[in-house]
């Protein structure tokens, strides 16, 4: 019977062992990189040198590890910027990481506070709407595609533009003016049909767009 003759510390991961069985590093195929499991795992399946290795405990730590894979992914995009809970399940997904252990890994996130699609709704917004000055149309239709619910999506589009005091007028008036030196030598017609199309991409309201259209090119409405 094979028997767990070792249990290493990661080198430079917190909380991460390695197995030996019989004096191997445990992987799951051949070549492929040793298992990593953690302290948890270790002691729910009460792990120690001399165990012996039985295909039923074989497959409890499989399934731990690639808990663990899953919770270290999921933790190395957080670390780079902040994602939300769908944006999440679709990366592990990728990894072709089963349904289960991704719905357990982001509910433990979301337990601690690391997914929140409220909070990840609210940088969203503000990035888009103060940073890149886009409107609130376009922020709410970004948010719908990363997985942020309708509901959340308006709440945080609605706070930023509150609590930072947004002259979405002032925005499109700004961005209007600049489309203009491009569009100069064309026709006004085709002015205004090219900066009504522009000024919606960028997801400003129609009653904005119609104010500043007769501001700045006087005439008939789009």
């Amino acid at each position: 019977m094979p028997t767990i003759t070792a249990l290493t510390p990661h080198p430079r991961k917190a909380d991460r062992y390695h197995v030996q069985v019989d004096g191997e590093p445990l992987t799951v195929t051949e070549g492929a990189p040793s298992v990593m499991i953690d302290a948890a795992l270790i002691y729910e399946l009460k792990l120690r040198v001399g165990v012996p290795y039985t295909p039923e405990l074989a497959l409890r730590v499989a399934e731990g590890a690639l808990r663990v894979q899953a919770l270290d992914r999921a933790l190395a995009a957080i670390a780079r910027r902040s994602h939300s809970a769908m944006e999440l399940r679709r990366s592990l997904a990728r990894k072709e990481i089963p349904r289960a252990v991704v719905d357990d890994v982001i509910d433990r996130l979301a337990a601690v506070g690391l997914v929140d699609d409220l909070a990840f709704a609210r940088g969203f917004a503000r990035s888009r709407l103060v940073g890149r000055g886009q409107g609130a149309m376009r922020v709410r239709a970004e948010l719908s595609r990363r997985g942020v619910s309708r509901g959340e999506a308006e709440r945080a589009v609605a706070s930023v533009l509150e609590e930072e005091e947004v002259d979405v007028l002032g925005q499109v008036r700004r961005l209007a003016a600049r489309r203009l030196q491009s569009l100069s030598k064309l026709e006004p017609a085709v002015q205004r049909r090219r900066l009504t199309a522009f000024l919606l991409r960028r997801g400003f309201d129609g009653a904005s767009v119609r104010t500043v259209l007769q501001e700045v090119l006087p005439g008939r409405g789009y």
